[in-house]
């Protein structure tokens, strides 16, 4: 087998396959052996200046000869013997092989172009059938005995507003929504950024319509559609990839369900009685519990019966090759040596005496304080084709709450943003974390009072694209409810998060302390790489 680093070629062209290259007391390590660690490496990790090759070398040697001690120490042995282990890597395999079988079936699968232009088709009416709606709003609220009056004084404004008089100036007098000083006007929300209720009336609108009352929780509605804008088309050639992808997919997992539905019919096996041979593993009814949770439903269990029936389908079909093999047992070896090297760190960590960490907190204890703390209430407008319109709405709106109108019910009406059925609720969330909603939101509510509103924060596209919650671009408003300073904490109050900072700053030098010692301890010695003479004998 040649080796797959020039440094090597040398030793492996002249040597004998079963030339020791180092010791330990689990036993000798031959080149054959470390060319097959080698091999396991990822392809860029083989590139190596001959200038550094022989130290490479060596701590590559080092890294298989840890693999090797570990795998074969008394805590892993048992670690991979029990039944917990077992039924996992039983898990690992069955998962593998049944995939083998779905993907097999996916290659299989052929699509009509047909089918694919057809769904084209109805995924760009899809697309242009989802406009972006402007409209007036007039919210009468109401609860309890007074719901009636109150409806009473809806009906009438929508028999005035039918018969011609100006909807801006009923919502103006009328309306308790936090928008009535814009007339109600709400510009660019897509319908499913839109409640039911709301989106129900707003599609039986044509434009210029008034809408019936609507009734919700809050109270009384009213709607005047004023136009649909219908949203840019996406690119064909994007819709038909999609389609395609979309059709494969469904294919694919129809194909694998029916063919699960005939093997549940024809396989005798059921692992309420007779176990189940899946090559080297028998799977009984034990093997199924470790491998589910205690309160496992029925479609878990059946998810993972079929997983079972799939593998046994990749081995009549020869999927369970030595390549299979090989990729489950290193994935399962990694697993294991991380573990195992987790374990043996965290002892060490939990070893460090507090008078080796007390200096590190008392160089910099402004480092172990609490970060301030923040709980606000966000609501986020869309700038809609008008940015200067909105935000002169806007500001109106920021008055009306400074004057007491509810924030709550602002962002009912009007917000796109986050926890919208809450009233924006955010929090409370730490420093960092309201940053990662928009540099600019958080030093607005940095800036704020408790209690305070902000003036309209105009977030751009840019910005936004970093936050998923906010797709378009416009207007963000914060109340701010409440502000924890940062506090500096004691060492003791600090203990643990000094010490997991200590030693991660040191984990390099622990992480070479802690090989070198299992090294030691196991008697490992290299046969030094450079002098070839004795490898060539």
């Amino acid at each position: 087998m040649a080796l797959v680093v020039t440094a090597l070629s040398a030793v492996a062209a002249c040597s004998p396959s079963d030339k020791v290259i180092a010791r330990s007391d689990f036993g000798p390590i031959t080149l054959e052996h470390f060319d097959d660690f080698l091999l396991t490496l990822p392809p860029a990790a083989r590139n190596v200046p001959a200038a550094n090759a022989d130290a490479w070398i060596e701590s590559q040697l080092r890294n298989f000869a840890m693999r090797q001690i570990l795998l074969q120490s008394e805590q892993l042995a048992t670690q991979k013997a029990s039944p917990e282990h077992q039924a996992r890597e039983l898990f690992e395999r069955v998962t593998l092989l049944g995939s083998l079988v779905a993907q097999d079936i996916s290659q299989e699968v052929t699509i009509d172009d047909a089918k694919v232009q057809a769904l084209v088709e109805e995924m760009n009416e899809a697309n242009l059938g989802q406009p972006l709606l402007d409209f007036q709003h007039i919210h009468l609220p109401a609860t309890g005995d007074d719901a009636q009056p109150v409806r009473n004084t809806a009906e009438e404004l929508v028999r005035r507003a039918a018969e011609g008089e100006d909807f801006a100036a009923l919502a103006r007098r009328y309306s308790q929504s936090a928008n009535a000083s814009s007339g109600g006007l709400v510009q660019q929300v897509g319908l499913s950024d839109l409640d039911e209720p709301y989106r129900v009336a707003l599609t039986a609108l044509e434009e210029g319509q008034i809408s019936p009352v609507v009734e919700t929780r809050t109270g009384f509605h009213l709607f005047r559609l004023i136009r649909r804008l219908q949203p840019e088309p996406t690119p064909h050639d994007q819709l038909e990839i999609s389609a395609r992808q979309r059709l494969q997919w469904e294919a694919a997992n129809n194909a694998v369900n029916d063919l699960l539905n005939e093997l549940r019919l024809n396989s005798p096996l059921s692992v309420d009685n007779t176990p189940w041979q899946i090559g080297e593993w028998t799977v009984d009814q034990a093997t199924i519990d470790r491998i589910l949770t205690p309160n496992a439903t029925t479609e878990q269990r059946d998810r993972l019966l079929g997983t079972f029936l799939l593998a046994l389908e990749a081995q009549n079909r020869g999927m369970e090759t030595p390549q299979v093999e090989k990729a489950l047992m290193q994935q399962t070896d990694a697993r294991l040596l991380q573990e195992e090297l987790n374990r043996r760190r965290l002892a060490a960590d939990a070893a460090i005496p507090d008078d080796a960490v007390r200096p590190f907190y008392d160089a910099q204890p402004s480092l172990f304080a609490t970060d301030t703390s923040y709980e606000i209430n966000l609501a986020f407008v869309p700038q809609g084709s008008d940015s200067y319109t909105t935000q002169q709405s806007l500001l109106e709106t920021v008055k009306q709450l400074r004057a007491g109108a509810s924030f709550e019910q602002f962002v009912s009406d009007q917000s796109v943003g986050p926890n919208r059925d809450n009233g924006g609720l955010i929090g409370p969330v730490q420093a960092g974390d309201l940053n990662r909603l928009g540099t600019l939101i958080w030093h607005a509510a940095s800036a704020l009072d408790e209690g305070a509103i902000s003036e309209p924060i105009y977030l751009t596209d840019k910005i936004l694209s970093q936050d998923p919650m906010l797709l378009r671009g416009g207007f963000a408003i914060i109340r701010l409810n409440q502000r924890q300073a940062a506090q500096t904490q004691s060492f003791e109050q600090a203990r643990e998060a000094v010490r997991r900072a200590y030693a991660e700053q040191h984990r390099q030098r622990l992480d070479t302390e802690l090989v070198n010692r299992i090294l030691d301890d196991n008697g490992f010695e290299i046969v030094r790489l450079p002098d070839l003479e004795e490898l060539r004998q």
